[in-house]
């Protein structure tokens, strides 16, 4: 009994080493694409599909903005969890940590109307307010080419910091 507690332990234990590897990856990834740190369209979009992310296709971003410092968005318990959450709905989808914020990235979203899009931003809103209440959820526009992102990005944070004004919590959209 001691031994299978302890090989499970050891599985459970690189899961999550597996996991957080990807993901501070991922974070970095999005980290320059967002910021427009890269010259090489080719390059990003091999690192991009290292991860499944194709970046040659309409793009969505929601970001869940947790608190106002940002801190609780490195809470890896929270973020296997939306990733999770997430990936039930679109199982293409991505999230990571950016600037105390947690991205999800959703390739394929280029229709407003699309059922599975407001599903998952709805699945995200609902597990971002039961880990933190008062969470915000921005929903970007569509992203087209590797250059939108960061417009995306800084449309969902000025969405956040509005919302956080007027106190509207939940998903929102630009």
């Amino acid at each position: 009994a001691n031994a299978v507690k302890f090989a499970l332990a050891v599985q459970m234990m690189r899961g999550l080493i597996s996991f957080r590897v990807e993901t501070r990856s991922l974070s970095d990834l999005l980290g320059q694409l967002f910021r427009g740190e890269w010259s090489n369209r080719e390059d990003m979009a091999a690192r991009a599909r290292q991860f499944d992310l194709p970046l040659d296709r309409p793009t969505r971003l929601l970001v869940v903005a947790t608190s106002e410092t940002g801190a609780s968005a490195d809470d890896s318990h929270f973020l296997r969890n939306l990733t999770r959450a997430a990936r039930i709905v679109r199982p293409d989808a991505r999230a990571a940590a950016d600037g105390g914020d947690i991205v999800v990235v959703v390739p394929g979203s280029d229709a407003e109307n699309d059922r599975a899009w407001s599903r998952l931003a709805s699945r995200v809103a609902e597990e971002a307010q039961a880990f933190f209440d008062g969470a915000i959820v921005a929903a970007s526009g569509v992203c087209y080419r590797p250059e939108d992102f960061g417009a995306a990005r800084e449309a969902c944070r000025r969405a956040i910091n509005l919302a956080r004004m007027i106190g509207k919590r939940g998903l929102i959209a630009q």
